[in-house]
């Protein structure tokens, strides 16, 4: 019997979702160790270019966090996370964006930096890169939904 594409199409979409599904739980799960093994630990949330806005990168990549591969996870269904140790980390870093538009797109990718923050027990902090400043911002909050909510 023929198969319908369709079929395989949705089967593909399905798979998909539920491979996606187990990835997130997985590095939920891996959150709560650390915090579990680290009590008090603050959450660093990441923030990426808003609509309209071009002057943030879209992803920040985290090479390693205090010398091992960070633990990140969504905290939101778009908005990456890792915990921090209170106490000073040091964190090995970069940014990528993009520009252009249609068949155009140009990746960019900021220079590796390697970067040392304070974070309180039980702190919020926001982190991203400003792209015309080449820097990066870190910033503290004091609810959870503040750091989320921040607008540039």
């Amino acid at each position: 019997y023929p198969v319908n594409p369709i079929t395989i199409i949705g089967a593909v979409v399905i798979i998909g979702i539920i491979i996606l599904f187990i990835n997130a739980s997985a590095r939920k799960r891996k959150a709560k160790q650390f915090l579990s093994k680290n009590p008090g630990a603050a959450l660093m949330t990441f923030h990426n270019k808003r609509i309209g806005n071009t002057d943030f990168a879209d992803n920040i990549r985290i090479a390693t966090l205090n010398g091992k591969e960070p633990q990140w996870f969504f905290v939101r269904p778009t908005i990456p996370a890792i915990y921090l140790k209170p106490g000073e980390n040091e964190i090995k870093l970069y940014a990528e964006w993009a520009r252009g538009g249609g068949n155009h797109i140009k990746m960019y990718k900021s220079n590796p930096i390697s970067m040392t923050v304070s974070a309180q027990t039980d702190g919020y902090y926001s982190l991203e890169y400003n792209i015309p400043a080449n820097e990066y911002n870190f910033e503290q909050f004091d609810t959870l939904a503040e750091s989320i909510r921040k607008k540039n």
